[in-house]
């Protein structure tokens, strides 16, 4: 269940290797006052002993606290996460897991970021600072999808820059900064009216060049990607379109519409953020439903092929669990066929993914 409504921003933040000091530079110009709770998750060995709090109090005089089971999440503090354990957050609360000994590779940022997605929808924030491998590569994507948004560290200014560098590589990352000027940068994102609440709807209904202007980025957008976003959902179309404004920090979409005229990079990013859609595995479970006990079990298997498209397939996930289905039922009935599943989508990245 989704809090939006509480209005708290809640910014997970996944460090690694070299990770104290960029903590510790966010957390210096990082604002005291703003209504985010701050949830910094570590790579840590079970038996580690963190002296994390003692180093950030010196950086901020927000309280920073240990987070734990069922704790309330509150805004303007800072939780760390504890040896061992994977922490989540359920709703507004924090829910710690023991880690699973016999995994090899942990990833407990990409699980807190999920956690932070589903929980807290638009207003969930992902970054990511210096760290070794790729955790939190496939959180941040979730956080997209919800509508929230994502920094990451310029891996110039990282020690080691791994994590920060596989973040990027996805195509989710909003920000990409130095630690020290993510503070102001975040507050500013906060602080826009499209984020604050004043939407885009509004004034493309009221008013007639909002309208004119909004038609020209459907129609830049059509002229440079071939696709033609005015058959979409208009409030999705504005949702994406609201978040772009708000993170290049135009005041109007007048003033977004020039940077998009002018700027290739942007073009591209605001195509790729069209695209994004919310997906997981049996994600729709009507129609899985009807999928397993009402499609599958009345194909013709007498041919030695079953052949499935998949429409829009994002990255992968329903494409799996039709594929999970077919295999079971295949299987169950020990029946001699095979099937192969073709799935298309018009987002390259999200088809590479899958």
């Amino acid at each position: 269940m989704k809090r939006e409504s509480n209005n708290i921003y809640v910014a997970g933040i996944g460090a690694s290797a070299g990770g104290v000091e960029a903590l510790q530079a966010l957390f210096k110009r990082m604002p005291q006052n703003a209504g985010i709770a701050y949830i910094v998750v570590q790579h840590l060995s079970p038996d580690y002993k963190s002296y994390m709090k003692t180093l950030l109090q010196r950086c901020t005089e927000m309280p920073i606290i240990q987070a734990e089971d069922g704790m309330e999440v509150e805004a303007d503090t800072v939780y760390l996460n504890s040896p061992g354990y994977n922490l989540e957050m359920e709703g507004n609360v924090f829910k710690n897991t023991p880690m699973d000994a016999e995994q090899i590779v942990q990833h407990p940022i990409d699980t807190l970021f999920r956690s932070i997605a589903s929980s807290c929808g638009k207003n969930a924030i992902g970054i990511i600072l210096s760290g070794c491998g790729s955790d939190g590569s496939l959180g941040i994507r979730a956080i997209k999808e919800e509508g929230g948004m994502v920094m990451a560290q310029d891996a110039i200014t990282a020690q080691f820059g791994s994590m920060p560098r596989s973040s990027i590589a996805t195509g989710s990352v909003d920000y990409i900064l130095s630690p020290e000027k993510m503070g102001q940068t975040l507050l500013a994102y906060i602080k826009h009216p499209y984020i604050q609440g004043h939407r885009l709807l509004e004034e493309v209904t009221k008013d007639k060049n909002a309208m004119n202007m909004f038609t020209e980025v459907l129609r830049i957008l059509k002229e440079h990607t071939g696709v033609d976003f005015s058959y979409y959902k208009e409030t999705t179309i504005l949702r994406r379109l609201e978040r772009r404004v708000s993170i290049n920090r135009c005041k109007s979409v007048n003033e977004y519409y020039k940077i998009l005229t002018e700027s290739e990079d942007e073009r591209n990013t605001l195509f790729k953020e069209m695209l994004i859609g919310v997906t997981s595995f049996f994600r729709d479970k009507e129609a899985f439903s009807s999928l397993e006990h009402h499609v599958i079990p009345n194909l013709d298997y007498t041919r030695p092929q079953i052949r499935v498209w998949s429409c829009a397939c994002s990255t992968g996930e329903e494409v799996y669990s039709t594929a999970i289905l077919l295999s079971e039922y295949i299987e169950k009935n020990r029946l001699n066929c095979s099937y192969k599943i073709f799935a298309t989508d018009v987002d390259p990245v999200a088809v590479e993914i899958a």
